[in-house]
């Protein structure tokens, strides 16, 4: 996939990042379901994991702040119960 890619957007991390998520077609959906559903392996931390995931799943859902977090996380929250 990566050789296929215009020169130019591999010039900027971002264009490549943006590029790449859409061939790959990871929406924030897919992200929560993936940090709902994490599990540990052998090679990595569990905390690291999480971590990178909810940095994913908040990224692609253009959040840059912590008071942008608030009401998605109640959000998510809300679904939860009402999955429950």
């Amino acid at each position: 996939m990566l050789a296929k890619l215009d020169p130019e957007i591999g010039r900027s991390y971002a264009d490549m990042k943006a590029t790449v998520l859409h061939e790959l077609k990871l929406s924030a959906n897919t992200y929560l379901e993936r940090y709902n559903t994490c599990g540990k392996a052998s090679d990595e931390t569990y905390d690291s994991k999480l971590r990178s995931l909810l940095v994913y799943y908040l990224e692609s859902r253009c959040v840059d702040d912590f008071v942008s977090t608030v009401p998605l996380a109640a959000g998510i929250l809300y679904l939860a119960m009402l999955q429950a």
